[in-house]
């Protein structure tokens, strides 16, 4: 049952893999995007010394989220949110052992850090009740739990402020089951997904819109799976630009639009998606929503062959064969 546990970033009709993390960290960073993420935040820092600041510049040094990890700067800035008595401060400055490298993650800290945890989430602090959540499943600092999981998990997602990335993941069991403590029910996946999703969080509205498109949980509703589905996309999340470039193309809860498909396409294909590379490829071969070029065609297509596209040598040679 531990196969679980999987990333958010798939698409909830991929089949589970292995058990990987709890979640990624990405739910609790700051929604602005990775681009001049810290020095949007040093000017904030600058005009009006907010401890907030200081907190989302502490977790980006921390986690490496648009900078580069840096465990003594993150420290400095989480010391300084800290200081003016921001508890949540406290909870990532004791999360430091699970960002560390795992050579350096040692017994001993670990279980410090469980028990600094485990004393914040009993103040009803919905991240370190997520945390909690985390480590009890994973064995962290104390012996694998899932009762005890589970407990702080629901704690954190139905909290008066609850914690988004315990929504999601609590959404998700309750998507897939996970016995004895959560019976399957879709419904209450969607109402947890659609909680998360009103901060606009990424994966919340891309699950929101899956579970729409679908009529899962919810009466299906393309125009409203449209709405969320765009709404991940533009926090570039490649799963939904690729989504929502189907749905243009679809027409799909939006009128048809053939360079609306390419362009959601393209935004993901110049993050590095293969997928995407070859879709874009084709789309300059046969001039779908862009006039043809067969450089650009080309240009893509050994892109995603560089970065291991299935199709892309196949694409390369109907490329040459048109020429």
């Amino acid at each position: 049952m531990r196969k679980l546990f999987c990333l958010f970033i798939l698409f909830l009709a991929l089949p589970l893999t292995a058990k990987e993390k709890f979640d990624t960290h990405e739910d609790w960073l700051d929604a602005r995007g990775k681009k001049n993420f810290t020095r949007q935040l040093k000017q904030e820092i600058y005009d009006d010394k907010q401890p907030e600041s200081y907190l989302e510049l502490g977790k980006a040094y921390l986690s490496g989220y648009g900078v580069k990890k840096n465990f003594s700067k993150a420290k400095k800035y989480l010391k300084k949110a800290s200081r003016t008595g921001l508890r949540e401060a406290d909870v990532w400055l004791a999360s430091f052992p699970y960002f560390l490298p795992e050579k350096k993650q040692k017994p001993a800290l670990q279980k410090k850090s469980f028990e600094q945890m485990l004393a914040l989430a009993q103040e009803d602090i919905p991240t370190a009740q997520y945390f909690v959540a985390y480590y009890y499943f994973r064995g962290i600092g104390t012996q694998e739990n899932d009762e005890a999981s589970f407990k702080w998990l629901t704690r954190a997602a139905t909290a008066p402020l609850p914690e988004t990335a315990a929504q999601n993941q609590l959404a998700k069991f309750y998507y897939e089951g996970y016995p004895p403590y959560i019976a399957t029910d879709k419904q209450k996946a969607f109402e947890l997904f659609l909680s998360a999703a009103e901060s606009e969080n990424k994966f919340a509205c891309y699950h929101v819109a899956k579970l729409y498109l679908n009529g899962e949980g919810t009466e299906k509703n393309e125009r409203r799976a449209f709405h969320f589905m765009r709404l991940s996309a533009l926090q570039k999340y490649i799963p939904a630009q690729m989504a929502l470039s189907e749905l243009y193309q679809n027409g799909t809860g939006v009128k048809q639009d053939d360079y609306g498909a390419f362009k959601w396409m393209y935004e993901a294909a110049k993050q590095g998606n293969a997928e995407a590379q070859e879709k874009t490829a084709l789309n300059y071969l046969h001039g779908n929503g862009i006039p043809k070029s067969h450089k650009e065609a080309l240009s893509w297509a050994e892109k995603a062959q560089k970065n291991g596209g299935q199709n892309a040598e196949e694409i390369i040679r109907q490329i040459k064969e048109d020429l």
